[in-house]
């Protein structure tokens, strides 16, 4: 029988979590950091220290600390959302070099790599444990580390006055949609708040935030939902209804498709029968075996 080659990147993932919402009160202070590489993708805007200071950081920010350094941040007033990796291995140092990825500072989404959806799959992936999930994930983790390193070299680079304002609007809007999931959106009501014409603010949203406006929607709507269903007994037609889908069965279909397993299933593992958690306690919130 023919065995595998070895893949020639070794990294290996410690905790991953997609979309955790924080609340107000919660705070990260770290003097000392961790004791391995962590990648963070904030969703929402952020008040982050890093080797320039402590500023208020806009939605799409992202950072990546080496191990032992301080990490400090918390939401801007009403909590935030964030994607985070901790991650560990023989290579993950060259690759931080290869990739030219400055450290231990923030890089701002002034063209930003559409590290919701890779860290999406990344999530997916790490959690189906399919033949040979250690190697694809060490590759999409690299895939993300290239991201940033993109990020970092295009960010000082030919942003206007004009476009630095649009990518303002864009958050602001962005942040408004997120925090009123309730409303019936459409591509024209969320473009005539920008304003710009329907099909301009579709392809602008795309370049600055990586999907389209509904999909962007859909994630955050569904995000909600999982919310929902970890926090406490609900059911499937309330976690839709609170979290803007008016049809249940639509909400089960796209459920599925994000999270790979109905509403239901994931309600029922919250109780965390496999891994000895509280009950109250976020899939995504859980160590991940590797």
């Amino acid at each position: 029988m023919c065995r595998a080659a070895a893949l020639p990147i070794n990294l290996d993932i410690r905790f991953l979590g997609i979309d955790i919402a924080r609340p107000q009160e919660h705070r990260i202070d770290r003097p000392t950091g961790t004791g391995d590489w962590l990648f963070l993708h904030f969703r929402t805007p952020v008040l982050l220290r890093d080797t320039r200071g402590t500023l208020v950081r806009p939605a799409g920010t992202v950072i990546l600390f080496s191990p032992g350094r301080p990490q400090w941040y918390h939401g801007t007033g009403s909590g935030y959302r964030i994607d985070y990796c901790h991650f560990a291995g023989r290579d993950a140092l060259r690759l931080v070099r290869a990739y030219r990825i400055p450290c231990d500072r923030a890089i701002g989404p002034s063209r930003p790599e559409p590290f919701a959806a890779l860290m999406r799959a990344l999530a997916a992936e790490h959690l189906r444990h399919d033949a040979h999930w250690k190697d694809l994930c060490a590759l999409m983790l690299a895939q993300i580390l290239i991201a940033v390193g993109r990020s970092a070299t295009n960010a000082p680079r030919g942003v206007t006055s004009r476009q630095a304002h649009l990518a303002e609007r864009l958050r602001d809007l962005r942040m408004r949609v997120h925090q009123d999931l309730l409303r019936h959106w459409t591509i024209a009501s969320m473009a005539a708040l920008v304003p710009l014409s329907p099909s301009r603010f579709s392809h602008v949203y795309r370049l600055h935030f990586g999907l389209s406006p509904m999909a962007d929607l859909i994630e955050a709507r569904i995000a909600h939902a999982r919310w929902i269903l970890a926090s406490e007994p609900v059911a499937v037609k309330q976690a839709a209804a609170q979290s803007g889908f008016s049809d249940v069965h639509y909400f089960s279909r796209v459920f599925r498709s994000h999270t790979g397993c109905s509403p239901q299933a994931f309600a029922r593992r919250r109780i965390g029968a496999t891994t000895g958690h509280d009950a109250a306690t976020p899939l995504e919130n859980l160590r991940l075996k590797t």
